[in-house]
């Protein structure tokens, strides 16, 4: 199991194996190995066979050597460099028997792997579908998906599998023998592969080929030279780069969505991996993000991305405005200013909108619909798409459909669009109001005289936000009964009897809260919890050894409460990696932020 070191936040295996994060984003991984401090390589990295070309250690920190000539083979890997405290000599050395392995077609056979379970774990579909015992097992120090060529054929079963290695062993590296390569390495990280060999690169060598990130091509002699080994390797080291650097700055998605385009079968895979994450492991996604972070929805696949579909779904599912502004409902279009309050064009609408207490709702894409009140929430404040003026049929059903669940809650008794998308005379039994920058105005204020639309102030207007924000993350906005708000605005102070409660961070759209808040919190069931052990006084973070028992939904960013052994609120903590990481996982899982 791996073992935290709480007081730098490195991690190692049971067997010495040096191990930490430095950068996540979902299921990829950049893996520090050897001694945290200095790490001697970083994944994705490279195994080599013995035959391989040689490669520096830092981009090839193992080798894997043949023993013998049994069948099924048996390996040895050995790390090229020192990975293993005292990190002085070359190690780890791990044994690694392969065992029998049957092709997917025939997972469901009753035979009981005689592949090694630890430190190295042998590991087939057949193997995860019939041996209930890997579950149990001692958390590997490396997990090689023996049959992962032929698997990967079968791509459901693939993302599926990848998926359950991934989160049963967050602390394994993850290596698929043959299936990699310089132009699906992108998508194999995102699935959570760590480690890739060469053996694609090598068949396309033999073959006159170049394996490129973007697939096989012909050698341009003139301009490349002698056609060398050299520019095979060269491919896998720009690429290990790109992927690195996009991990670190929350872009592999984008990188992602380029490459699949390479072949059909990863387009097949990113979207049965997208369909898994909407529908089953929604607490890989995140809720909260750095202003500066953008989304860029550059491509149509950026739609089955799952923290777009998490949002389509919230609004058209279960987004209900405050039942103060139930009587109208105002359609404005998006703009390219995120979050859309501060650009020009909705300074003006709100100037002519007012304070009264009607319902503003932004029409975009990929999102659809973006409450008024919402609208400082990720993703909707750090997208930015390409705007040709036109709604493609995906678009107009997401916007109908998203709107149509509001308004089956929520019976208005006006809409006045001002969106430029087209609603007709009535939607959804509800008349409806075209306008345009000459008539906004004045529609707007006749409709506050003949429905009786009350004016709401500034603090009252932001406190209604605030509910619908905590509301939309925690199903709940109860916390803030007898709360108010003090100071002057955008700095609005959350206050309870006079002293400090909360505020909004603006900087990464979440609440901050204040020590007097977290037994509030507690007691409303607000947050997402977890229960550690601690020996002796409490100084550092929380790490995996540490863990009792966790709530099976934090996401990165939450605010965690943390309690003691015996039950008693300690403190809080903003969780560094998911819910599935938090079982075994490595590297620090929360940073401390109050302690009680």
């Amino acid at each position: 199991m791996i073992q935290s070191n709480e007081s730098d936040g490195g991690s190692m295996g049971g067997d010495g194996f040096g191990l930490d994060i430095s950068a996540r984003q979902r299921y990829a991984r950049i893996f520090k190995l050897g001694n945290r401090k200095e790490p001697l390589a970083r994944t994705p990295a490279l195994i080599l066979y013995d035959d391989d070309y040689d490669l520096p250690v830092n981009l090839a920190p193992f080798k894997c050597s043949r023993i013998g000539d049994s069948l099924p083979p048996n390996f040895l890997i050995k790390g090229r460099g020192a990975l293993s405290p005292p990190f002085e000599e070359p190690s780890p050395i791990w044994e690694f028997k392969q065992g029998n392995v049957l092709p997917p077609t025939l997972s469901e056979t009753e035979i009981k792997s005689d592949g090694s379970s630890t430190p190295v774990l042998s590991l087939s579909l057949q193997r995860m579908m019939q041996d209930s015992d890997i579950v149990n097992l001692k958390q590997p120090s490396l997990v090689i998906v023996t049959d992962a060529v032929q698997l990967a054929n079968r791509s459901k079963e693939f993302v599926e599998a990848m998926l359950i290695v991934r989160e049963t062993f967050p602390s394994a590296l993850i290596w698929c023998p043959g299936l990699s390569g310089p132009d699906n390495i992108a998508l194999l990280t995102w699935l959570g592969v760590d480690l890739h060999d060469l053996s694609r690169s090598r068949q396309a060598h033999s073959a006159g080929m170049l394996l490129t990130s973007n697939g096989p091509r012909n050698i341009e002699l003139d301009l490349e030279g002698d056609f060398l080994f050299e520019l095979q390797v060269e491919e896998w080291k720009n690429e290990i780069v790109t992927i690195r650097e996009s991990i670190r700055k929350l872009k592999l998605r984008e990188l992602v969505e380029k490459r699949v385009l390479n072949y059909p079968k990863l387009v097949e895979q990113l979207r049965f991996h997208d369909y898994l994450l909407e529908n089953r492991k929604i607490e890989s996604l995140t809720r909260h993000a750095s202003r500066d972070r953008v989304l860029q929805c550059n491509s149509l696949s950026v739609r089955s991305d799952p923290i777009i579909r998490e949002w389509t779904r919230k609004v058209s599912s279960q987004y209900v405005p405050h039942n103060s502004r139930q009587k109208l409902l105002i359609l404005l279009p998006c703009s390219a200013k995120k979050p859309y309050r501060i650009s020009r064009s909705h300074k003006r609408y709100r100037y002519e909108i007012g304070n009264i207490s009607a319902t503003e709702i932004s029409i975009t894409s990929p999102l659809g619909l973006v409450p008024r009140e919402l609208e400082e929430l990720w993703p909707a404040a750090n997208y930015d798409i390409p705007v040709t003026g036109h709604w493609d049929a995906e678009e107009i059903r997401i916007v109908e459909n998203s709107l149509s669940g509001i308004l089956d809650r929520v019976k208005f008794e006006l809409i006045i669009n001002n969106s430029g998308f087209d609603l007709g005379n009535e939607f959804c039994g509800i008349k409806v109001i075209e306008t345009n920058k000459e008539t906004f105005s004045a529609e707007v204020k006749k409709a506050k005289e003949e429905l009786g639309i009350q004016e709401q102030s500034i603090k009252v207007n932001r406190m209604i936000e605030y509910q619908m924000i905590s509301k939309w993350h925690y199903g709940s906005f109860s916390w803030l009964d007898g709360t108010k708000l003090a100071g002057k605005p955008p700095h609005w102070k959350i206050e309870k009897e006079g002293k400090p409660f909360a505020r909004w961070n603006h900087l990464n759209s979440s609440f901050s809260f204040s020590k007097a808040a977290l037994p509030v919190l507690a007691g409303k069931n607000t947050l997402p919890s977890a229960k550690i052990k601690l020996d002796g006084d409490w100084n550092g973070d929380v790490f995996a050894p540490m863990v009792i028992s966790f709530d099976n939904l934090i996401r990165v960013g939450d605010v965690v409460l943390l309690y003691s052994q015996d039950d008693a609120l300690i403190g809080s903590g903003i969780a560094q990696a998911p819910a599935w990481e938090w079982n075994n996982g490595c590297g620090r899982l929360a940073k401390v932020r109050h302690r009680l």
